[in-house]
């Protein structure tokens, strides 16, 4: 980052906050009756708008060439939305015959809730202990994450060890995963064991709610 946007430059606060607030009323527009006719597109005109204010912070720091990669995705997602198909959202890999692919967002459940276990473990309880936890709490919520025929146990094992090996194919996800479990030294050093274990059952907690609202 170049010193014209410093993040303790007055100039980057003032276009974060114009743009925090565009996305603020972005997502709590409701829409009128024409538009509630067409939920999902409304849906996408949202990420439209979100798109733009974040261009248009690139362009408030002078960072033009950044702006115009936002500015693609806003004219790729409002081509969806006035039904046109853009070569940015063409599918092009296909999954295999008979293979179940993961959606972006059943992998962040599965990565919020790996992180979730892992505080668990760090608040001084046994992997199995919190897998046992999860299974007991939120058991249902769960199932859905799971590829047909598969337990929930030994699925949760899996993502535990796919993700500490980074043997995952989604980046988001992924990288969600060190993020989170990047934070859990300070905490250690911070926090008691029952305060750590507190704010796992919370964020596992958050990831079962998640879950329940997948299609």
């Amino acid at each position: 980052m170049n010193d014209e946007i410093s993040m303790y430059a007055p100039k980057f606060f003032e276009a974060w906050e114009r743009m925090v607030v565009s996305i603020e009323n972005t997502f709590r527009y409701v829409g009128d009756s024409s538009e509630e006719e067409r939920p999902r597109a409304l849906q996408q005109s949202r990420y439209v708008l979100a798109s733009l204010a974040v261009a248009q912070l690139f362009k408030d720091l002078d960072q033009r060439e950044l702006a115009s990669h936002f500015h693609i995705l806003a004219e790729a997602m409002q081509d969806l939305v006035d039904g046109i198909p853009h070569p940015l959202f063409k599918v092009e890999t296909q999954p295999r015959r008979g293979r179940h692919n993961n959606t972006s967002a059943v992998w962040r459940i599965q990565s919020s809730l790996c992180v979730g276990i892992r505080f668990m473990i760090a608040g001084g309880v046994t992997e199995d202990e919190a897998v046992s936890f999860v299974m007991k709490k939120h058991k249902n919520s769960f199932k859905k994450l799971l590829r047909p025929g598969a337990g929930l146990r030994s699925s949760i094992n899996s993502w535990l060890k796919k993700f500490e090996t980074e043997d995952v194919s989604n980046d988001i996800a992924l990288n969600a995963y060190k993020i989170g479990i990047s934070r859990v030294p300070e905490a250690m050093d911070k926090f008691p064991g029952e305060h750590l274990r507190a704010a796992a059952e919370k964020m596992v907690a958050d990831a079962a709610t998640r879950a329940n609202q997948l299609p």
